[in-house]
């Protein structure tokens, strides 16, 4: 009795022994399963975080260029705008006759050049605006 009891004892250990491998065996796969679970959400976090950091430097170069684009509208029509006023001014200039100092100015033609100014510089703060 006491030889049959220790075989039972040793298949009841045997059991048991391997239970605990097979319980311990799943847990080692599910916290396999759960580090990947977490690296994979890691990698979606890390990837989002990237997107959002591109998405941010495309609006601010989207901004900058645009920003860019109005100054050189700007400055385009500022260089206009300095161009004509030196010819206005050299018309305005021509309209004096010097030779004749009496005479002085040919006023019909300073209001037709004065008038043209303000026409086109009229038009040109309406085109940036």
């Amino acid at each position: 009795m006491a030889q049959t009891a220790k075989p039972e004892a040793e298949k009841a250990s045997d059991t048991a022994k391997n239970a605990t491998d097979r319980v311990a065996e799943q847990g080692r796969r599910a916290a396999d399963r759960a580090g990947d679970v977490a690296r994979n959400g890691l990698h979606v976090v890390q990837r989002t975080t990237d997107a959002l950091g591109g998405v941010q430097r495309e609006v601010a170069q989207r901004s900058a260029e645009h920003t860019a684009e109005l100054g050189r509208v700007f400055v385009d029509l500022l260089q206009e705008q300095t161009q004509h006023n030196l010819k206005t001014f050299a018309a305005l200039t021509g309209a004096v006759d010097w030779d004749q100092v009496a005479k002085a100015v040919d006023w019909e033609r300073v209001t037709k050049i004065q008038s043209e100014y303000l026409r086109v510089s009229l038009e040109r703060t309406a085109q940036l605006v």
